[in-house]
Parts: structure tokens; sequence; C-alpha cells
């Protein structure tokens, strides 16, 4: 650039700025380049000729004396075809380099300014203050404000897009999170249903062996019972009176209680008459006067019975299994919904220790039910009482509700199985 003292003919004369130098004949002559008509040439020539044959100044006769010889010049080369092609063939080829240097140097500017604009995006919204200060970058880098504006607006939407694809980018990760866990869950859910499936199988199997043991015990015990009742009950026998006496005149007479020996004959034959003798006999069982009656021969059981008695046990002891994991996940939750009730109540009003503490009573009572060994009789009606109290705790805990609707119906079988096996039997 000039100093403020030095004189720019070019620039204050013809009103060419620094950065158009050198001029182009087309410049020089201030005409539209590449124009070929004479006339056009001939007219731009003459004013810029006139304007410097005005000049009378003597300290600046010598520039402008040497700029009217570059306007000759120019004038001549436009006007001879020749000269004229060649230097359009050079000025296009200087043209096209300078437009690539330009646009390369454009480029490099926009570049620039586009990692400016998205350094700025990248930290949030622009506000008034950056968008003076980017404008003011794009001014001192030389770009045009339309060129400015433009890579303003297209920086803005590509840093908008990849924001936006990065925030879907990560719901896109997060829905592939939650989808996993999700899978997770159900298949601990899964797994965990199948070990209770097997968990109750088991119970299940081992309940029917125990009541097939019971069964085979209880049928050991009865036949043993009868063959003990059969010994007992069987009349005693005795050993007849069996007697060897020699031929004499002696007879005996084997009455109901006494032996009669007739010694009518031995008198009549002139032996002396023996002593009467009179021998008591021990009474007959049949006639025992303080036996107690005997009592009836049971009928041993048939196979029939017998299956009709392992079908039954079975359908007790499977309704038993459903009652006592109902009541413990049950017992399990009003514990837990009893404690937070009462932690609630405790950090807030007495409200919350009112409603916790029956249900944690209640769950220990459901703990301890299930895992009693009463008879099923007494376990059926334990088990509706506790269902109804379940039924009544579900005001505070909807859950306990259910599980004690599937209590009482499941009681309620095991009533229902109780009482037709007995009928059948």
């Amino acid at each position: 650039m000039a100093k403020s003292d030095e004189f720019d003919p070019y620039y204050v004369w013809l009103g060419i700025p620094p950065g158009e130098r050198p001029p182009t004949h087309y410049r020089l002559l201030d005409i539209p380049v590449f124009e070929s008509d004479p006339n056009v040439i001939d007219i731009g020539f003459n004013r810029r000729m006139a304007y410097l044959q005005s000049i009378k100044d003597g300290a600046r006769l010598e520039a402008a004396e040497r700029l009217k010889n570059e306007l000759s010049e120019a004038r001549r080369c436009l006007l001879i075809d020749d000269r004229r092609s060649r230097y359009e063939t050079d000025l296009r080829k200087r043209i096209d380099e300078q437009d690539r240097l330009n646009r390369e140097i454009q480029q490099t500017q926009a570049a620039a300014f586009r990692r400016e604009v998205e350094r700025a995006f990248a930290d949030g919204i622009v506000d008034e203050r950056e968008r003076q200060a980017l404008q003011s970058l794009a001014r001192q880098l030389g770009l045009p404000s339309d060129l400015a504006a433009r890579l303003y607006q297209e920086t803005e939407g590509d840093v908008a897009e990849r924001r936006q694809a990065a925030e879907e980018a990560a719901r896109h990760r997060e829905a592939f999170r939650l989808a996993r866990e999700r899978e997770e869950r159900e298949r601990s859910l899964r797994e965990a249903a199948e070990a209770d499936a097997r968990w109750e199988a088991e119970a299940q199997r081992q309940a029917a062996e125990e009541a097939r043991r019971n069964r085979a015990a209880y049928r050991r015990a009865k036949e043993e019972g009868l063959r003990n009742q059969a010994e007992e009950e069987a009349p005693r026998r005795t050993t007849p009176l069996r007697q060897e006496v020699a031929p004499s005149p002696v007879s005996l007479d084997l009455q109901d209680d006494l032996i009669v020996i007739d010694l009518e004959s031995a008198a009549s034959r002139g032996a002396p008459p023996p002593m009467p003798l009179r021998i008591d006999l021990p009474p007959r069982p049949s006639a025992a006067p303080n036996r107690p009656p005997a009592a009836p021969v049971q009928r041993a059981p048939s196979h029939a019975d017998r299956g009709a008695a392992d079908r039954a046990e079975t359908q007790l002891a499977s309704a038993r299994s459903t009652v006592q994991t109902c009541m413990l996940l049950s017992g399990v939750l009003n514990l837990v919904v009893g404690g937070l009730w009462s932690l609630i109540g405790l950090a807030s009003t007495g409200v919350g220790v009112v409603l916790g503490v029956p249900l944690i009573v209640l769950g220990l009572v459901e703990l301890g039910a299930q895992a009693s060994r009463a008879s099923h009789r007494e376990f059926a009606t334990n088990a509706s009482t506790i269902g109804i109290l379940e039924c009544v705790a579900g005001l505070c805990n909807p859950l306990s509700a259910i599980l004690g609707i599937i209590v009482l119906v499941r009681a309620s079988s095991i009533t229902a199985l109780i009482r037709r096996y007995r009928a059948e039997t």
C-alpha cells in the first residue's frame, strides 16, 4: 500500500486502485474487457488523453507523460488485430491464473471463516456479539458479504444437522441399551419362573413320595393291627382230656362244667364205694361272662381304594404347595410394604405406622403359617383366615389382595377335596 505522502497517478487520475496493478489495456482505457470495436477503443483513449492533457502541474508532468505513453501503447495494441489476439490470449491466461489464485485464497479464507463459525456454534447459540465478531472477521479476510452470509448459513445448517445426528445416535444408543436391559430382565424373569417351576415340581414329587411312604406305612400298620386283632379274637383251643385206664367198671361223663364218674356199676360188683370225685373244668371261651364283644373285622383296602387315596393326596399336596407359595410371596410383600409405610410414618406423620405395623404382623403370620406342618384340614382353615386378612390388607397393598383371593380359592379346593375323599371312602 502506498504511503499517504506519495502521489499515485493511477489511482488519482485514472481511478485504478493498487489491487488492480499492473492494469490491463482495457482498464487503462476504461472500456470493457476484450472489447474489439475500434470506435469504443478510440472513445476511451480520447477521454483519458483529454484529461491527462489538461494537467499543467510541472511537478507531475513526467507522470502524466508516462501515462500518455501507456495509453497510446494500449490503443495501438488493441486496434491491431494480431497484437490484440495475442494480448487477449495472454490476458486470458493471466485472468485464469488469477482466478485460480483468487479461488484458492477465497477457499482458504472461507475455510478459516467456517472454522470460526463452527467453533462459535459448538459452544451453543451464537449471540449478537459473536455474530458481529464473525462479520468483522469476514471483512478482515476479504470475503464478500454475500459469501460470508452464505457460509454462515451453511455452517449453521451443518452444525445443526451434526448436532441432530448426534442426538439421534444418542437416542438410538439409549433405546438399544433399554431394549437390552429389558431383554436381560425378561430372561432373568423367565429363568426365575423356570426355577420356580422346577422347585414346585420337585416339591410336588417329594410330597407325593412322602405321601406314598405314609400310605405304605399306614397300610403296613393297619395290616399288622388286623393280624394282631385276628390272633386275639381266635378261640382258645384246649387239648382234649385223654386218659388211659385199665378196664374198669368206672365210666366218665363229660358234662358242661363237671366230670361225673359213674360208680354204680362198681358198687353192684361188690367193690367198696370210693369217695365221690368232682373235677371242675375251666370255663369255655364262649361262656365267659366278662369278655368284651369282639370288634368287627375290617375289610382290607382294595387296589381301587389305594389309587383314589393316591390321587386325592397328590391333589391336596399340589393345592397346599400353591397356597404356601402365595402365602410366602404375600408375607414377604407385606413385610416390605409395611416397612415402607412405617418409615414414611416415622418421617412424617403417625398414619404410616398405623398402616405399616399391621402389615408387618400379617407378613410374619403368613410366613409362620406357610411353614407349618399341620394337617390338611387345619392348614385349609388357617389359610382361609389369612386369605380374608390379605383381602382386607389390599386397601394398602393391592397385590396382597390378589394373592389373598388365590389363597382363598385354593384353600376352598383343599376343603372340597377332603370332603369328597371322605365321602368316597
